[in-house]
């Protein structure tokens, strides 16, 4: 069957103009259905928050640095001018844009000092820098120079006159800063010498004996022998006692030997 004309382009009248019909009340509001209108406001709205978030409201116009302070010997060797000058492009950033990870990255692998640097935005203007330094827990007199350990093995500079910490030798071989040490002696060692602080000793330096003995020396002539195989905290307590009871009998040792199960002392 044939529609007439008429109704044929009140069909297709309808077919161009889909409407939304929403009730407001007691009266429906009917809002015709625009698809390129749609889009336009889409895009605008898009861009409006894309030229929000480039403008200069959040760029990072504040950089502030607060530095971790852990006490002891911490090497001295990062100035906030440093990371004064690694940070100076970074106000060209958005916070938005600001590449937090791959920077944090950056100055990790080009300041091996840093043993913690973390970048923290606030909104809308701020960059916060936290950041602590490595303590120098041996120095190492290689092939190739002389370079400082952390606590834990790693290698972050070489040495200065300004950096004081136990001192032994390892003339055959070439160490390389950012690097950890892979020798279970010098481990060893560095663990023993941490300690010393706890006793009011100063060392200054060490050297190995045999396979599994470690000599250390103080800065007042005292000789001390560690073994490997023993447990460093009870040897180190067995050493503070036979030190408190020097003490208090008025006694000086030149050397105090651990490995065994009685100290072994020489005055």
């Amino acid at each position: 069957m044939r529609l007439p004309l008429s109704n044929r382009k009140k069909v297709s009248a309808q077919r161009v103009s889909p409407i939304f019909i929403s009730s407001v009340g007691k009266r429906n509001i009917v809002v015709p259905f625009k698809p390129v209108s749609a889009v336009l406001i889409a895009l605008l709205t898009i861009l409006c928050i894309y030229l929000l978030f480039r403008s200069d409201i959040f760029l990072a116009r504040i950089i502030t640095f607060e530095r971790i302070e852990t006490g002891g010997n911490t090497s001295q060797l990062i100035l906030q001018t440093d990371l004064e000058d690694e940070s100076r492009y970074w106000s060209t950033f958005s916070l938005f844009t600001f590449p937090q990870d791959s920077e944090t990255r950056r100055i990790l692998d080009k300041l091996p000092a840093l043993e913690e640097f973390r970048i923290t935005k606030k909104f809308p203007q701020e960059l916060k820098v936290v950041y602590k330094e490595r303590k120098q827990a041996a120095i190492v007199k290689a092939k190739n120079g002389s370079f400082v350990l952390d606590q834990k093995g790693y290698v972050f500079a070489l040495t200065n006159d300004q950096i004081k910490a136990p001192l032994f030798e390892d003339l055959e071989t070439e160490w390389q800063i950012g690097r950890s040490i892979n020798s279970e002696k010098v481990a060893f060692a560095i663990s023993t010498v941490s300690r010393f602080n706890k006793l009011n000793l100063h060392p200054t330096n060490f050297l190995f004996s045999g396979e599994n003995d470690l000599v250390v020396k103080t800065d007042t002539n005292l000789e001390i022998i560690f073994s490997s195989f023993k447990d460093v905290d009870l040897q180190i307590a067995v050493l503070d006692v036979v030190l408190k009871n020097a003490k208090i009998e008025g006694k000086t040792f030149e050397k105090i030997d651990l490995r065994f199960d009685r100290p072994v002392v020489v005055e």
